[in-house]
């Protein structure tokens, strides 16, 4: 069975693009989508920007690509994710996969809604040229579209 699509964990408002001065400011507009799109709340973005400063660029998972998230916790509302594209790229100070063009935050209730949203992403990412495809996005719905036609 396929896993589904990211369109299932992000919606079209829970989308950026951005030029933005750090991985942190990055990651805290990745996170505030999460808020405004009432998958968690505010205290979550709090916890995101806390275990970067604390535990280092780790989330940075291949070249150009970072899964930020909070730890499970009574501030996670819904599954779900959301995504800031900064086409010139942030650095993490994870010198293998900088510059950082794309950053997901998510949200899980629960471990198995957490995997799936992992599987999705790693589909996704395994796509030859995504961070590139993503990069050269415009809209939140050409972002969609892309992630639906690379995910079957």
């Amino acid at each position: 069975m396929a896993s589904p699509s990211l369109n299932d964990f992000i919606a079209a408002e829970a989308i950026a693009f951005g030029d933005f001065v750090s991985f942190v400011e990055a990651s805290e507009a990745a996170g505030r989508l999460l808020v405004n799109s009432g998958l968690v709340v505010d205290g979550y973005v709090s916890e995101i920007i806390e275990i970067i400063q604390n535990q280092g660029p780790y989330m940075v998972i291949a070249p150009g690509v970072a899964i930020v998230h909070g730890r499970p916790s009574e501030s996670v509302l819904k599954t779900g994710g959301s995504m800031v594209i900064d086409a010139s790229g942030v650095i993490s100070g994870n010198e293998k996969n900088d510059p950082v063009r794309v950053i997901l935050a998510i949200s899980a209730k629960d471990d198995e809604e957490h995997l799936q949203m992992l599987k999705t992403i790693a589909e996704l990412f395994n796509q030859p040229e995504m961070i590139e495809k993503l990069a050269n996005c415009s809209s939140s719905g050409e972002v969609l579209n892309l992630i639906s036609t690379n995910l079957q």
